[in-house]
């Protein structure tokens, strides 16, 4: 009896003994402390009385005329907005050494139109804009490479794809890749929401992101619901130039888990220096944008992956408040345009009331608890990212 009643009890805490380390790595994970931007408008960099200026890139730092560079859309105000976007990019320069991107006295230059559409109605023949930009330079030699959605007509369906300019010099000239476009809404990690037979219905917004030396694309690609999510392509060469391959057949984060399900624009990555996480943030889609109503999704992992590629997870958390921004994005800390690292410093480019800007972004700690809610990337179904 007393032996008998000695190994089940025994037996009893072997069994809880080998649940130990399950039950502390739920201890650790369940109650995660992470930070949360709220953006408050600073300095303008650049307006225009005739004129939308949207979609900005990055500031991106030219080593060799030692000044800063931002492309952004251009739509003149007479354009016919309502059936389509004709519109052309545009280049604005700051004449400041490296560390004074945030508080030079100089103005930003209007250099006009680095990029226009092309002739003879290609797919690119009615409107470029939505550029994304990296600089990338070896040995003295720099390359920069300039990507950028565009449409062959102004069919109110927007059925946009991203082509590829590059220059030697951020005042160009850029010169378009003759294998345009390089990301097409037909390319296999974007028929995620569809029968395969006629492909999303856009790709645009450019991210060249680099997690853990592994260098990645990141593109918005629209379902034909306007659902908007991130899918990632990898270029097959050292440089950030094509050809690039289609990364995972799914988005990375799931549509579920951001508001209406409708998914969310600008995909931006970067590990926050406050918390020494990963985040991945972007703003709402369709019903869930506009003005002070715009709603944020965001994304944490404290994950030691070094690739976006291999299981990282990302913990959904509440939608943070914004403050008074519409797009804004970070300055990476090299200054090349390359997301997934370190910010350069809490301020942030922005435009609102289609007027570039930096916001600077305060930081406040929070902590989440929704393990249910846990992304894992590339593990979901097809039925769970469209619901």
């Amino acid at each position: 009896g007393i032996n008998a009643e000695y190994g089940e009890r025994l037996t009893e805490f072997m069994a809880i003994f080998r649940c130990l380390p399950a039950l502390l790595l739920l201890v650790m994970v369940s109650s995660l402390r992470y930070v949360a931007p709220r953006f408050t408008p600073g300095r303008s960099i650049a307006s225009l009385p005739n004129a939308t200026l949207r979609d900005p890139t990055t500031a991106l730092w030219d080593p060799v005329s030692e000044s800063w560079h931002v492309y952004c859309t251009h739509v003149p105000h007479s354009a016919n907005t309502t059936a389509g976007y004709p519109g052309t990019i545009w280049h604005w320069s700051l004449d400041a050494p490296f560390d004074r991107l945030f508080d030079s006295p100089t103005p930003w230059r209007a250099h006009g139109a680095v990029l226009n559409p092309s002739n003879g109605g290609g797919w690119d023949s009615s409107g470029v804009f939505t550029p994304g930009a990296v600089r990338d330079c070896n040995q003295e030699v720099c390359t920069w490479f300039l990507f950028y959605g565009g449409v062959q007509n102004q069919d109110a369906a927007h059925a946009e794809e991203v082509g590829l300019a590059t220059a030697t010099s951020p005042f160009g000239p850029f010169e378009k890749w003759a294998g345009n476009p390089v990301f097409s809404r037909f390319d296999p990690n974007n028929q995620w929401c569809t029968d395969g037979s006629q492909g999303s219905a856009r790709v645009d917004e450019i991210k060249p992101t680099s997690v853990g030396g592994v260098r990645l694309i990141a593109v918005k690609s629209v379902c034909a619901n306007f659902t908007a999510l991130p899918v990632l392509y990898a270029p097959r060469k050292l440089s950030w130039g094509p050809p690039y391959t289609p990364e995972s057949p799914t988005p990375l984060i799931r549509a579920a888990s951001t508001c209406s399900s409708a998914g969310f624009e600008e995909p931006t990555i970067l590990r926050s220096s406050h918390d020494g996480l990963l985040h991945f943030m972007g703003h709402g889609h369709g019903v869930c944008r506009g003005g002070a109503g715009v709603r944020y999704v965001h994304f944490v992992s404290n994950s030691s992956s070094g690739s976006l590629l291999n299981g990282v997870e990302w913990e959904p958390v509440d939608p943070f408040d914004p403050g008074e921004a519409m797009e804004p994005i970070p300055v990476p800390l090299k200054g090349d345009g390359v997301f997934g690292d370190v910010p350069m410093a809490d301020q942030w480019i922005d435009f609102l009331d289609f007027e570039l800007r930096f916001s600077t972004v305060s930081w406040e700690f929070k902590e989440s608890t929704q393990l249910d809610n846990k992304i894992i990337a590339r593990s979901a179904s097809m039925q769970d990212r469209m619901a």
